[in-house]
């Protein structure tokens, strides 16, 4: 029997009849940096991992219900280890490291949910990294143990890595066996085997132009980070990366970059969060900032920016296949910054909030974009099983140009998403001053043939189906929201004190709520969203708008 046949329970259980190592061969840090706060927070049984909050009070964590598998694969991932290191107390770490023991009571013989191959290589690379303050003050046959089980996921990871799907996982899974090798067993065959099997599949994630699958700019940056850290003590070790390793690296880098804000963040589409916790500035040090200023639509994200003004906008189609579980309904949507001050933004991503948010997350009224009708572009379809994700399934190309002239940058983005529901044709105009003071926009919904008008006549003869034309604006929580006095506009006033001034020509506009999902809270943060109605009239529709900065 193939040991990919093989039940992963029996595999993990199989893999602890061997040989396993009695010391490390060396210790290299892992790529991630912790936060001391979380480890305080941590070590009083609070557990804020991917979003959601679980009081454990002073029980352990391995007996606590999860509230959802991305908060237990948090758990079992193991990365908090990370913030235990960042905090340096011995008290922390010796409550945190209880924790790494009781795992290895529990399911080191190889039950339970911790053993999908890219938490063991999270897992395998923070134990490896901190055994001496996991080993203090043990005994010799609780050393042995842990050497044991340091084998033993060694082992199975080389036994399973290739049943992760070729995304991120397969870089975590592939970075931390090379990881182990090299920690358990020094720079022999199996290691230089291992890093030609990573230089194979970044070759067959990374494409090209430096892009992904998912189009998930937090999953790109990720993997640069992973294959930059990877590649570092590869070399260290007086070994060498693969060839396509290194082209992956130049590839993906420019990209990062050019999608890199002044803040060190990303925008959040597809899945992605923020990257706060990535080390930007480090990777984008890399790459000159020539490369990535050429970069007009990097991964398919339009890029405008001038002055202290940056718009990032989904102008490709969204993720399919294997990624349609994490994509959104984004087409033409932006998001604006100010400086380092978001502005104009999308929701972001649900997903450690639970299912009903991480879906309404996905939606098209969660993304400052136009939307048509009764329901955004792409539906969303979900399994059977409610633990999965749902599948996004969106029919048209989305597609842009952009200019740059003396007076700023053009973007005119295309989107086919609404001709096989509506018959209609979506386009979104932007025009970024040369100072960055000034937005202005024009978005049109247009039926094309006579097929078409026929349909949106349809619409408008049934009471029932009207088809309004919305333009949403969601804005950044710290920025203040108010009519303008004289009652032609909405100003927004960001915390500096900075004031813009949003104007249209829209039949009406509105203010209404919004939630912002930010993963560094247990809750979404209540914020506001600014909605201009119009009608689509015969065959079509237009909406003109601004924003222009004052103060």
């Amino acid at each position: 029997m193939r040991l990919l046949n093989m039940p992963r329970g029996f595999a993990a259980r199989l893999a602890r009849y061997g040989a396993h190592p009695s010391v490390l061969e060396w210790q290299p840090r892992p790529p991630d940096k912790g936060q001391a706060s979380a480890a305080r927070r941590l070590s009083g049984g609070i557990w804020l991992l991917e979003g959601r909050l679980v009081d454990a009070g002073s029980q352990s964590p391995w007996d606590i219900e999860p509230p959802d598998q991305t908060w237990r694969d948090a758990l079992h991932g193991q990365d908090w280890l990370d913030d235990a290191a960042a905090a340096g107390d011995p008290k922390i770490w010796k409550t945190l490291s209880a924790h790494v023991w009781h795992w290895l009571e529990r399911y080191g013989g190889g039950e339970g949910p911790g053993w999908a191959p890219d938490l063991v290589a999270r897992r395998l690379i923070r134990w490896i990294a901190y055994s001496p303050q996991i080993l203090q003050s043990r005994e010799s046959h609780e050393s042995e143990a842990f050497f044991k089980v340091l084998g033993a996921q060694s082992r199975y990871l080389g036994w399973r890595w290739s049943e992760t799907p070729e995304r991120i996982e397969r870089i975590e899974a592939l970075t931390g066996l090379v990881y182990a090798h090299l920690s358990l067993q020094g720079a022999g065959s199996t290691t230089q085997r291992t890093i030609a099997d990573l230089g194979a599949s970044v070759q067959r994630i990374i494409r090209e132009d430096g892009s992904i699958a998912s189009r998930n700019p937090e999953e790109l940056a990720r993997i640069l980070a992973l294959l930059v850290w990877c590649g570092e003590i590869i070399e260290t070790a007086g070994l060498k990366p693969a060839t396509e390793h290194l082209v992956g690296i130049r590839r993906a880098a420019p990209l990062v970059r050019a999608l890199t804000d002044t803040a060190h963040t990303l925008p959040r589409f597809h899945g992605g969060r923020s990257g706060a916790d990535l080390p930007l500035a480090r990777l984008n040090k890399r790459v000159a900032p020539s490369e990535s200023s050429t970069l007009r639509a990097p991964m398919g994200f339009v890029r405008m920016m001038a002055g202290t003004s940056l718009l990032i906008m989904d102008c490709a189609q969204a993720p399919i296949g294997l990624h349609a579980t994490t994509g959104h309904s984004s087409a033409l949507a932006f998001e604006l910054k100010d400086g380092k001050q978001p502005l104009i933004v999308s929701c972001g991503t649900g997903a450690g909030f639970g299912p009903a948010l991480a879906l309404a997350a996905r939606r098209a009224e969660a993304h400052s974009t136009i939307e048509l009708g009764q329901r955004g572009a792409g539906q969303l379809t979900e399994p059977p099983d409610r633990a999965l994700p749902a599948i996004l399934s969106v029919r048209g190309s989305v597609k842009a140009r952009v200019n740059q002239e003396s007076s700023g940058i053009w973007a005119m983005g295309e989107s086919k998403h609404y001709e096989m529901r509506l018959g209609l044709h979506v386009e979104r105009r932007l025009h970024l001053s040369i100072s960055g003071h000034r937005l202005a926009g024009e978005d049109t919904a247009i039926a094309l043939s006579a097929d078409a008008r026929a349909r949106i006549n349809g619409l408008h003869s049934d009471p029932n189906a009207p088809c309004p034309m919305k333009i949403r604006f969601h804005i950044h929580p710290d920025v203040t929201v108010a009519p303008a006095l004289s009652g032609r506009g909405i100003a927004l006033t960001l915390p500096g004190g900075a004031l813009w001034m949003l104007k249209t020509d829209a039949d009406k506009i509105d203010i209404q709520p919004s939630q912002y999902f930010d993963e560094t809270r247990p809750q979404p943060r209540a914020t506001s969203q600014i909605v201009a109605t119009s009608r689509i009239l015969d065959y079509w529709g237009r909406v003109s708008w601004s924003l222009e900065k004052l103060s």
